[in-house]
């Protein structure tokens, strides 16, 4: 226990070195406490008002009334539809996360587990930093319960596996269901946008940034091969049919 005591000083320093270093290159310790407020709020707004940023796109566009603004306004309300239902799905992956942990940590008999796990719930939404802002305290609480490290690092065990199964399992399937993208899709497209954009933003944006590519390729791709598909079919079809009225009296 002495040497417990003695070494969790270094290893809270420690925590906080590798926790400043992370936060403050991406917004700021400032920014990033506030963002832990703001993103519930503004994911809360979001999607509340979707119907009204649905019906005003056009508003809010910079572009004369004609057909074109029209086509701009529907395919922009499209994107919108898939980047909500994104979150939608999110905050279930978020909501699957805090109980599968939040059980686990109390199972395994961890003081204040169901706290770690509406703090998961809540903090997941922001990747990467928001599990290690959930993990810290667990680990802590870990240590100053058992005085020991094996509990800490069952502890850690617990946080490993849960991640593992979201990333290859449920998240997937469940953002995939909500946008309506295959699961591999979901899953190849994280680590494509991870590898071209990098960071934090890359696999946070890449379902959307999907959806979007498959509604602009759906609309202005293969949307206009099957018009001239259908075209073509129906100029033939006319070609065909006109002799025969024509041989008739």
């Amino acid at each position: 226990m002495p040497k417990l005591e003695q070494a969790l000083p270094i290893v809270l320093e420690k925590l906080w070195a590798i926790l400043k270093k992370s936060i403050g290159g991406f917004l700021g310790i400032t920014g990033f406490l506030l963002s832990l407020i703001l993103v519930p709020i503004y994911l809360f707004f979001l999607l509340n008002e979707k119907p009204r940023i649905q019906q005003r796109w056009k508003e809010y566009l910079p572009l004369r009334a004609s057909p074109f603004r029209d086509e701009v306004a529907e395919a922009l309300s499209e994107i919108n539809r898939y980047v909500t239902a994104y979150f939608r799905g999110q905050l279930l992956v978020c909501l699957v996360d805090g109980i599968l942990i939040g059980v686990a940590l109390t199972i395994f008999g961890l003081n204040f587990a169901p706290v770690i796990g509406a703090m998961v719930v809540v903090l997941t939404m922001i990747p990467y930093i928001g599990i290690i802002i959930c993990w810290v305290p667990a680990v802590l609480i870990a240590a100053f319960q058992w005085g020991d490290w094996t509990h800490p690092i069952v502890v850690t065990l617990i946080f490993i596996v849960i991640q593992n199964l979201e990333g290859i399992f449920y998240a997937p399937r469940i953002v995939g269901n909500y946008v309506g993208l295959h699961p591999m899709t979901v899953i190849v497209s994280i680590f494509a946008w991870g590898l071209i954009i990098g960071g934090i933003i890359g696999p946070l944006l890449a379902v959307p940034l999907t959806a979007t590519l498959k509604v602009l390729l759906a609309r202005y791709v293969w949307g206009g091969r099957l018009r001239e598909q259908t075209i073509g079919k129906t100029d033939t079809d006319l070609a065909v049919q006109e002799p025969e009225i024509a041989t008739h009296p």
